[in-house]
């Protein structure tokens, strides 16, 4: 078939034996590779009812190589109509302040534990030495506690009382927001989530992220600390983010992060 570069196709390959030079040489190269083709790049199986551009097998460095180019990208992925992970909103001491703690981030990555969210809050308020309760309603959590389940409460943090009244549940995160998507590369220090959200302001009435720390952050979250990251307002990374652009004017949308691929890589 006829390609044109706007096309969206997927790369799928099998390479035998596995383990041998070069299926490890593309499994290191994984993000290079994407960075060059901009298409996602699959280990077979090829999925059924694909619509199959081209086969190819060769033979390359002593192991034989089978590609196969399909049309589209891989998953489809359905835009975000909210934050990417699981969170709560949190009340100190009867809405003397408040802010958001994430359950999970990346997605699926680095879930809390009671004990961990206990830590964030005092973190999050300034009180280290203090010991806090945590309450849903007049309920309060315990180490058994799934966190997740309580995904967009509202929860009142206390230190040591139990709250006055219970926290009304909000229908969003009362802190600004921005999700981000990884466009050309896979999640490194071993993580394996590709979505995160990173909190533009937090606890309420702070200051708000610049577009360094931004960058500073989004590199930690997904484990790509000492790699050049760039901020898209598109998947295809047509739309670099300005440095100048006010990160507030990013609430609640979805940023697309390429890495710049390495002298080495180039």
């Amino acid at each position: 078939g006829h390609l044109v570069p706007s096309d969206e196709i997927t790369v799928y390959y099998s390479c035998e034996p596995a383990g041998d030079y070069l299926d490890s040489v593309i499994r290191a190269h994984t993000d290079f590779i994407l960075a060059t083709t901009k298409a996602p790049l699959k280990t077979y199986p090829v999925p059924k009812g694909s619509g199959v551009i081209v086969q190819e097998k060769t033979q390359l460095k002593g192991s034989d190589l089978d590609l196969t180019i399909v049309k589209g990208a891989a998953a489809s992925r359905a835009p975000l109509t909210g934050p990417a992970c699981a969170y709560v909103n949190l009340q100190l001491n009867n809405k003397e302040q408040e802010g958001v703690v994430l359950l999970e981030n990346p997605k699926g990555d680095i879930c809390l534990d009671m004990a961990k969210l206990r830590q964030v809050c005092a973190s999050l308020f300034g009180l280290n030495n203090t010991k806090l309760c945590v309450f849903n309603g007049k309920t309060e959590l315990t180490g058994k506690c799934d966190l997740l389940s309580l995904n967009g409460k509202t929860l009142s943090v206390t230190s040591g009382s139990s709250p006055s009244d219970s926290s009304p549940n909000s229908d969003s995160l009362v802190c600004p927001y921005v999700n981000l998507r990884l466009a050309n590369c896979q999640p490194a220090e071993c993580q394996s989530g590709d979505v995160g959200t990173l909190l533009l302001v937090n606890p309420v009435g702070h200051d708000c992220l610049t577009h360094n720390a931004l960058l500073s952050e989004t590199a930690k979250l997904f484990g790509l600390r000492g790699r050049r990251l760039k901020l898209y307002l598109d998947d295809l990374l047509t739309q670099e983010m300005p440095a100048e652009w006010s990160v507030k004017t990013l609430d609640r949308k979805t940023v697309y992060v390429g890495v710049v691929p390495t002298t080495a890589e180039a």
